[in-house]
């Protein structure tokens, strides 16, 4: 279906005021341990695309990319930079990178959206202006108007009725005692600050700073995984979600590639109690190909229990919580036809 029959030039002009307007909102999310270098960097670019400086800012972005490639908010500005400038598959990479490495992030799951409908990638268009709804942006206009220009998502029914999930901090309280973990060490940060202090009995001074690093890696892989199931949408905000996340650390090795042992639990916030729980065992905390399939199996496992509590995973799905407005969208099935 050619887009142009149904937004044509308007819709060029709505995605760069978007793109235009999100420079004066501040970028939130899960900011942790940034190299100082890359942040540098990052602020000086998004001046410059306040001031249409584009490929200074462009430049400043490389740089900050190259310092830290796990910098999320530089791919974020980065997407921003050739949105503008009308580069949209460039724009759209960097924008899903940044979605990638800091999911529930609503600015970048909307942008994303925008870049991917200006170069016809229905399937990324559609992902993320569901996610931007569920982080909080008012796609309601976007995603009615996404149902003229393309077919829906076969899975439309379940993604529309995803569990919202806030990933708390990682809980090591089983494993502190007496030596005090670094400032900063809160994996997940999302109000920013950061700090945390505590004592580890059983680990040795020179294996905090790497075993910290590591556990806020499993953090933000455990976020990357969940994302990924159809069937959960990840939230920055508590206030929006309707289970937490807490995954909880009662072993850590003392040497390396550190392995850790624990489980993760999914708590009901209405209910307030535990309704899924799953040990974890990770071999080498410092290696993505054995974190990654790993985690992806846990949340695979733990999608199919959501399933079946709601009749058997036969294209049921999950109430979202009043105020998360995907409701609108409930009119009508996967083909299209009226419910």
């Amino acid at each position: 279906m050619n887009s142009q029959a149904h937004w044509g030039r308007p819709v060029l002009l709505v995605a760069l005021a978007f793109f235009m307007l999100l420079e004066c909102i501040s970028a939130s999310g899960a900011p942790v341990m940034q190299n100082a270098a890359a942040v540098r960097a990052t602020e000086a670019a998004t001046k410059w695309i306040q001031e249409n400086r584009l490929q200074e800012a462009l430049e400043a972005l490389d740089r900050a990319i190259d310092e830290d490639g796990e910098y999320w908010e530089a791919y974020y500005q980065r997407g921003r930079a050739l949105g503008l400038l009308s580069r949209w598959y460039e724009s759209r990479d960097a924008l899903l990178r940044a979605t990638e490495l800091n999911p529930g992030h609503g600015h970048s799951h909307l942008l994303a959206s925008m870049a991917a409908i200006n170069v016809e990638d229905w399937d990324i268009a559609w992902d993320q202006a569901i996610k931007a709804q569920f982080a909080g942006e008012d796609m309601t206009q976007t995603l009615l108007n996404l149902y003229e220009m393309s077919p829906p998502p076969d899975d439309l029914t379940i993604r529309i009725s995803a569990a919202t999930v806030f990933v708390a901090d990682v809980d090591t309280a089983s494993v502190t005692a007496d030596v005090e973990l670094p400032t900063n060490f809160n994996p997940n940060a999302v109000s920013g600050t950061g700090e945390r202090q505590g004592r580890a009995s059983n680990l040795e001074d020179s294996a905090l700073s790497q075993s910290s690093l590591d556990l806020i890696r499993l953090h933000r892989a455990m976020r990357s995984a969940l994302a990924s199931s159809p069937r959960l949408a990840v939230v920055l905000d508590p206030g929006r979600a309707q289970f937490i996340m807490a995954m909880q650390i009662t072993e850590i090795s003392t040497s390396t590639p550190y392995s850790v042992k624990g489980y993760f639990r999914l708590i009901d916030i209405v209910k307030q109690e535990v309704v899924y729980r799953q040990p974890i065992d990770i071999s080498n905390l410092e290696s993505t190909p054995v974190i990654v399939p790993l985690l992806r199996r846990y949340v695979t496992d733990m999608s199919a229990w959501l399933a079946q509590q709601e009749g058997g995973g036969q294209g049921a799905s999950i109430t979202v919580k009043p105020g998360a407005g995907m409701g609108y969208l409930k009119k009508v099935d996967t083909q299209g036809r009226s419910l």
